[in-house]
């Protein structure tokens, strides 16, 4: 596993897959996406900016009682 910042790193599950642990989870990417960024410091940053907007939209629906 590769640390980077916070909570979020790059795990390795045995696929070519980029796998993401954050916030208690996985979440997986093709790798061509992930070299896409010019450092894994920035594709983490992107992908945590991604989880927690999905994480407060489903908040939000779930507040709202949707």
């Amino acid at each position: 596993m590769e640390d980077t910042q916070d909570d979020i790193y790059i795990g390795d599950d045995g696929t070519m897959d980029t796998v993401v642990c954050y916030m208690g989870q996985e979440f997986r990417y093709d790798s061509e996406y992930r070299f896409g960024f010019d450092s894994d410091t920035q594709f983490l940053e992107e992908i945590k900016e991604e989880v927690e907007e999905s994480y407060d939209y489903r908040k939000e629906q779930e507040k709202e009682g949707k």
